[in-house]
């Protein structure tokens, strides 16, 4: 039992690195993409905070599945059921601190040599397409520059409680829960259920169900707008809330 726990540390140790040294690369590249001068990949200890709360989670769940095996002869991967229930539990939680890297431009959204103009002329050009009736939000870019997003440039991140930030990150979400779901079901029919209730594989494949239903629909909802974007040559949204600015006769606009 104790090599167990030890096992299990090591292994959220090692996945707490992993899983920063991941997301900063992906910032990096990020970066990269967006080409615009000025820019920096910024760590952001609130988000690595939310990291490692997800790593004392798994942590937590590898050793409940230890004890199960050990003491009770339960099916150790029916402690993996419990992990993808109660990560859909904590995911809009940890989303709420934001990501462990941010792209920053410096405190200015003005490139000289990149053609992107100061937050002032956005809020004008905002201000003038709510007066004409358009749906617009305000939000930051991923390079830290304001634009103004039409409704089917972006995905509202309060249709994303999962806070997933990018079309990559949604799929692989997805596919985590899509593929515990798949593995309950599989083991429901052919596995030996001897060893728990018969009705945790079935529950258990409808809470991975549930749980990832959000990802789905942002990899849906998402795909389009990354479509649209790339045909208007618009940056991708950062994940933040939306700016509210002062609208049409002077009446402060929710966006």
């Amino acid at each position: 039992m104790l090599e167990g726990l030890v096992v299990a540390t090591v292994v959220a140790v090692v996945g707490f690195g992993l899983i920063l040294l991941v997301l900063y690369l992906a910032k990096v590249w990020q970066r990269r993409r967006v080409e615009i001068a000025g820019v920096r990949v910024q760590m952001r200890p609130r988000g690595v905070g939310a990291v490692a709360l997800l790593m004392a989670v798994i942590w937590a769940c590898l050793c409940g599945a230890l004890a199960l095996a050990v003491y009770t002869e339960v099916a150790a991967y029916v402690a993996t059921i419990a992990f993808v229930v109660a990560a859909s539990g904590m995911r809009p939680i940890i989303a709420k601190a934001g990501p462990a890297f941010v792209i920053s431009s410096g405190g200015s959204s003005a490139a000289p040599d990149g053609g992107h103009r100061p937050d002032q002329a956005v809020f004008d050009e905002h201000r003038e397409a709510l007066a004409r009736g358009e749906e617009r939000v305000l939000r930051r870019t991923v390079a830290g520059t304001l634009h103004s997003y039409r409704k089917d440039e972006q995905v509202s991140p309060s249709d994303d409680p999962y806070n997933l930030r990018s079309l990559p990150v949604g799929i692989l979400i997805s596919s985590i829960y899509l593929g515990f779901a798949v593995f309950c079901a599989v083991m429901f029919f052919v596995g030996d259920g001897e060893n728990y209730p018969a009705w945790v594989l079935p529950v258990g494949a409808v809470a991975c169900v549930y749980g990832g239903r959000p990802a789905f629909v942002f990899c849906r909802d998402e795909y389009r707008a990354s479509k649209i974007r790339k045909e208007r040559g618009v940056l991708q949204p950062d994940r933040g809330k939306a700016l509210r600015v002062r609208g049409v006769a002077g009446k402060e606009s929710a966006v």
